[in-house]
């Protein structure tokens, strides 16, 4: 549903002789992701909880080696989008409909990365460094009725070398709704690993 965005998170300022890793680009998209209660519905004044991890180790498989990213924190986008009963238009940016909490990491309306327009649907979450691991923890508490569409896009960071750390993480083993997009897109069969469908009511 979401494309990922061209962002300038990662961009390595260092002169070229201390890069050495430059162009160098490691991957990591499995499981990671979950939001609870995992209901399709409920009604307004309730609240999801998203819970995030992602290893700083882990086993890049086109290299086929354990790759080890050694940074304090990994970022990237989260999307909201909500329908808009409009089939020219079935889906726009409401990320000011919902009010998102921080509990681990944080959320940053990032002027800088996105622009005003894009900044209606965008919002900048930066993880935290847990030991072996990269952590994020927010509520979402809708301020309206509707259907939302919500996900995390590209996440990560570069190394000392500038060596490029990409994580797609995908929702874990729950039921994502994704009938809510089909009924809104009006197609069928849409395969998405990334987002979470629920309606306010």
């Amino acid at each position: 549903m979401f494309a990922i965005v061209a962002l300038l998170y990662f961009n390595c300022s260092k002169p070229l002789d201390t890069c050495p890793k430059m162009g160098y680009e490691y991957v990591y998209s499995k499981p990671g992701v979950s939001y609870s209660p995992g209901i399709d519905s409920f009604a307004l004044g309730s609240q999801i909880t998203l819970l995030a991890s992602v290893p700083k180790t882990f086993f890049e498989e086109e290299k086929r080696y354990n790759v080890t990213l050694n940074e304090n924190e990994i970022l990237g986008p989260f999307s909201v989008q909500k329908a808009t009963n409009d089939p020219i238009i079935p889906r726009i940016g409401a990320i000011d409909d919902l009010e998102l909490i921080a509990i681990t990491g944080s959320l940053v309306k990032d002027t800088i990365q996105f622009s005003q327009g894009i900044l209606k649907g965008f919002r900048t979450v930066h993880w935290v460094n847990l030991s072996d691991s990269f952590k994020l923890k927010f509520i979402i508490k809708p301020k309206i009725k509707g259907i939302f569409f919500v996900g995390l896009g590209q996440q990560g960071n570069r190394d000392a070398d500038c060596a490029l750390y990409k994580y797609f993480v995908k929702v874990k083993g729950q039921d994502q709704h994704l009938y809510l997009l089909e009924q809104v897109d009006g197609t069928s069969n849409i395969q998405n690993d990334y987002t979470y469908c629920f309606k306010v009511y």
